[in-house]
């Protein structure tokens, strides 16, 4: 969006211009936090005088509501096992052993996609989290009793895969899933069940749910 422009000619209005794109979406806030930190170092380096992000806003995401029912909810992880040529998906019962997770350890999905076996001591019963998301300022753990329920799916994912790593959800390869892969394995389960407007973020609001429900 910018290769054409010089660093210190852009203006408030070419940053306005493209952020809006992506009005009212997650990664407006992203792009415009990201350009603000480039130009703040572009003013350190002496190439401009000011942040031409300074004074721009953008509209904040609206939080989502939606729950996943339990209907749904089975739904999708039978249909993360069976592709759409009715035969056994190559990754599905690893990102089943994902959802799972997401849903028994209430945390953020990401902290659960990059959980290693060095944070689980399985004598102890516990699991140690370092949330993503205060890593850079409280730097919080967070420690996770690991129930008979819980055991079951890491047991379950270790027992997957011919290659072993250090993370508890790998591909055939050993290595950790990204995002994008995970979640587009999750999103086409999704299709396969029929099931619209759902994403992984939702399992962790289902989760908190529940257990409310549950007392």
């Amino acid at each position: 969006g910018f290769e054409r422009h010089d660093v210190a000619k852009v203006n408030a209005v070419d940053i306005a211009n493209f952020v809006d794109q992506w009005e009212g979406q997650r990664m407006a806030e992203v792009y415009l936090s990201r350009l603000s930190k480039f130009f703040k170092w572009a003013i350190r380096r002496g190439l401009r005088a000011d942040n031409p992000c300074a004074n721009i806003t953008v509209d904040k995401p609206q939080k989502r509501d939606t729950y996943i029912t339990d209907q749904a909810w089975h739904a999708i992880r039978d249909a993360l096992l069976v592709g759409k040529d009715g035969k056994r998906t190559s990754s599905g019962a690893m990102v089943q052993c994902y959802v799972d997770l997401c849903y028994l350890l209430y945390q953020r999905n990401t902290d659960v996609r990059l959980l290693r076996w060095d944070q689980i001591d399985l004598e102890a019963g516990t699991i140690f989290f370092k949330p993503g998301k205060t890593a850079s300022s409280s730097g919080a753990k967070v420690a996770v009793p690991i129930t008979p329920a819980i055991r079951a799916v890491l047991m379950r994912a270790r027992g997957l895969g011919a290659i072993k790593g250090l993370y508890v959800l790998h591909t055939r390869n050993g290595q950790p899933y990204s995002k994008t892969g995970i979640g587009s394995a999750f999103k086409r389960a999704c299709e396969r069940a029929g099931v619209e407007d759902i994403t992984a973020k939702d399992i962790r609001a289902k989760a908190a749910t529940d257990a409310r429900k549950a007392g």
